[in-house]
């Protein structure tokens, strides 16, 4: 891919007390404890572009999957950046985490430290989109009253001074120190200092620190949204080591990581700017937003002196005005946040209620509001109206200025089709968007699922897109599963939804799985002694073409027998299927249960989630769900509360690829890449019937990147545990693969093993399994 984009001195501080990782234990929240040729701007001439072009290396970093704290080489950038901003050194106690935007740290800080029902301190007004967080948790929100010079300390003492003793005290203040969004106030060194101090006294936690005795109660939150683009989705954490651990748990149960293509822009612009580049932009950047709050403040001067009275903002974005002569109370406007889809198509199939899905919604879910500032973005749309709502920043300042790149062509992949983003999808790339997606993505998205599954607009089901299925699985379950709750997982499973329902401390209960799939006596025995008392199973959760680990794909009669079971016993198919287009087996494929509820009693049924990561780029971070419209929209709350939205320079460019595609093309290209990985398993297996014939066992897989095989050797201990075998023996010998134990929700013991084979070539799989051959033939002599 080719990009076009046509400081100071640091004091010497005293040495800090830092506080040990064992002050955060007691501290951490319930949850948290739970978790397992382009170009850019010259910033020395604005004037003047610098191109870009990214490395081969680097471009293979932006499409593949990364780190769940960051690349490391934008982290250590990061780091560099606090000593020179903040006088802040490593070994200090604290680290750097990057995350999608500081909306999604913020999130995660406030579940890591925060427990359902406790009390936080909020300056107010404040920004709105941290309420619905606090709310979700039913928090008691103390509001602390702020001025032209910030928070009044004397609020934080008056609320402490007589605080119950059997009353557990806030740990936890939120607030926005500079250019605070709605004031735009700035609070003074003095005010900043003396809520330092309280936070020491009183045992709480806030932002940004410096010279106090000790380090360790600042959890600071940097946002490039503003100052390289708010649709790029970057921002970073500062703070305690034992916080942002918490915090990357939560990464990785809850969306894997960072936008990698993001991150890697990002660190190609800084790398070649500089710090001092770096500080010249956002210099300029400022300089930028200072005359536009003087234009602004010269028309309120002109135009409603004596109407309303407001302070000059010293940074940020926006005017915040007391209205003196006002109306009579009567709303201006109405929003009707239907949000329904207008369509005439009607389906034959009984399409269950929005009134069917409220009583089976989470308590959090039910519990979660939506963000008012984004609530009204739609009331933008309105022909003839100006807007002042949103704190978008201005296009003109993010320092991209052209991207074009070059994809496969899907009917002859040795040739490549050339791909300039025009000015208007740049801007949509580098700017916010909706909660639910780019429309014209999420409308390709519709089509899709007319084509590959024949849903069509109409059947009481909607589509949102997510940075990646991971993303969108934790936000079902979170919408669907409350705090030990019982949940249908089959098993062997993908393990990453284990710590997702671990979390919230469900009952998970194994469903048996064989050559094919899914096995429905498994659910009707768990369910069959089910006492009366206790709820059933809310969800199954099944991956149902080239299961990982297994590879298998559940066959047309197995699904149709759940489909019956779900609706006979009242719970929801979480349908997982990233390999959906990566089949190969035998034809006709099996129809997805997306498709096959159309064809039954019922619509409303199946959660179904769609990965990119497979056929597009792992690093781009996006997949999207199709699921009931109750169910969905919970979801888009979760993601106003969390991360406002799915990364939208990774939506554009698929966008860009997709519509120039078409969906022939689409599908060329992925039964190329189905056929790319068939290659690869028949190669694997070739090399498993040479080298590994007589002791081990395994069955072919239909779809997927993944060979399951059972150990027919006995490690010492009458187990015939892969665990030992792979993490010693093999290792000894230099191969690495994945023991079944961790596919189970109970870790139990297990003789299987799971290997990829998507990365190696001929020579690097038979100098594995040959190596494995050895190991094993160790352990029998």
């Amino acid at each position: 891919m080719a990009l076009t984009a046509s400081g100071g001195e640091v004091n010497d501080k005293p040495l800090l007390q830092v506080l040990p990782d064992g002050f955060y234990t007691p501290r951490l929240s319930v949850m948290a404890n739970n978790r397992t040729h382009d170009g850019i701007r010259d910033p020395a001439n604005p004037q003047s572009e610098i191109p870009i072009e990214l490395s081969q290396e680097e471009l293979e970093v932006g499409l593949q999957y990364s780190p769940t704290v960051g690349l490391p080489a934008l982290v250590d950038w990061a780091y560099g950046l606090q000593e020179i901003t903040h006088g802040r050194k490593v070994g200090e106690g604290w680290k750097i985490s990057i995350g999608n935007g500081s909306q999604d740290l913020i999130y995660k800080a406030i579940t890591a430290l925060v427990n359902p029902g406790d009390p936080v301190f909020v300056e107010a007004p404040v920004y709105a989109g941290v309420i619905p967080m606090f709310q979700t948790l039913q928090c008691e929100i103390i509001e602390l009253e702020t001025d032209s010079q910030g928070i009044y300390p004397e609020s934080i003492c008056s609320a402490l001074e007589n605080w119950p003793i059997s009353k557990p005290k806030p740990k936890v203040l939120y607030t926005v120190p500079y250019g605070c969004n709605p004031t735009g106030t700035t609070a003074t060194l003095e005010r900043r200092l003396a809520v330092l101090e309280l936070a020491r006294r009183y045992d709480f936690l806030i932002l940004e620190e410096r010279g106090l005795p000790e380090a360790g109660r600042v959890i600071r939150f940097d946002s490039l949204s503003k100052i390289l683009s708010s649709g790029i989705r970057l921002g970073f954490v500062s703070g305690p080591q034992a916080i942002v651990r918490a915090m990357d748990d939560h990464s990785t149960v809850a969306n894997l990581q960072p936008n990698s293509l993001a991150q890697v822009i990002a660190l190609s612009i800084f790398s070649r700017w500089g710090y001092k580049g770096f500080s010249e932009h956002t210099e300029r950047v400022s300089e930028f937003y200072r005359k536009k709050r003087d234009v602004f403040q010269a028309a309120m001067e002109r135009h409603l002196a004596g109407i309303a009275e407001w302070t000059v903002p010293e940074a940020g974005m926006f005017m915040w005005m007391t209205v003196i002569t006002h109306s009579d109370g009567v709303p201006i406007v109405r929003i009707d946040a239907s949000g329904e889809k207008g369509d005439s198509t009607t389906s034959p199939t009984h399409v269950l209620p929005n009134e069917f899905y409220t009583a089976r919604l989470s308590v959090i879910a039910r519990n979660r509001t939506i963000e008012g500032i984004r609530s009204m973005l739609p009331l933008e749309q309105r022909p003839g109206v100006i807007s002042l709502l949103a704190g978008k920043p201005h296009s003109s300042t993010f320092p991209i200025t052209s991207l074009n790149f070059t994809v496969r062509d899907p009917a002859d992949p040795n040739s490549e089709l050339p791909v300039q983003l025009s000015q208007e999808e740049l801007e949509l790339g580098l700017q916010y968007g909706p909660t639910v997606g780019i429309p014209a993505l999420v409308d390709w998205f519709y089509g899709l699922q007319d084509v590959a599954h024949g849903r069509k607009v109409g059947e009481g089901w909607n589509i949102s897109v997510g940075n990646g299925s991971q993303d969108l699985i934790y936000k079902a379950v979170t919408a669907l599963v409350n705090p030990g709750d019982a949940v249908f997982v089959e098993a062997p499973v993908y393990a990453g939804v284990f710590p997702i329902f671990q979390t919230l401390g469900c009952e998970i209960i194994e469903i048996e799985t064989d050559s094919r799939g899914i096995c429905p006596a498994s659910i009707r025995s768990a369910l069959e002694n089910w006492p009366t008392s206790k709820p059933k199973p809310k969800v199954l959760y099944t991956v149902p073409y080239g299961s990982n680990p297994t590879g298998t794909t559940a066959t047309l009669e197995r699904r149709l027998e759940i489909l019956e079971l779900a609706r006979l016993h009242d719970f929801f198919i979480l349908e997982d299927d990233p390999y959906h287009f990566l089949y190969y087996g035998s034809l006709p494929r099996p129809p997805s249960y997306f498709a096959l509820e159309r064809g039954q009693h019922e619509v409303g049924r199946v959660v179904r989630f769609d990965s990119l990561s497979k056929i597009l780029s792992a690093g781009f971070r996006l997949g999207f769900v199709s699921g009931p419209e109750m169910i969905v929209q919970a979801m888009n709350n979760h993601t106003m509360a969390s991360n406002l939205q799915p990364n939208s320079l990774s939506q554009v460019l698929a966008l860009a690829v997709l519509s120039r595609w078409g969906y022939k093309g689409f599908m060329d290209h992925t039964t190329r890449v189905s056929q790319f990985y068939r290659q690869k398993r028949d190669v694997f297996q070739a090399a498993m019937e040479h080298h590994l014939a007589g002791i081990v066992e395994w069955v072919k897989p239909e779809a997927g990147m993944f060979m399951w095989f059972k150990l027919m050797v006995d490690a010492g201990d009458g187990t015939g545990d892969s665990n030992s075998v792979i993490r010693t023996t093999a290792l000894e010998r230099g191969v690495l693969a994945l023991p079944g134990t961790v596919f189970y929700p109970n870790g139990r013991k297990s003789a299987y093993v799971r290997a990829s084979f998507s990365q190696l070539d001929e020579e690097q799989v038979n100098e594995a399994l040959k190596r494995l051959r050895v190991a094993l033939l160790d352990i029998r002599t």
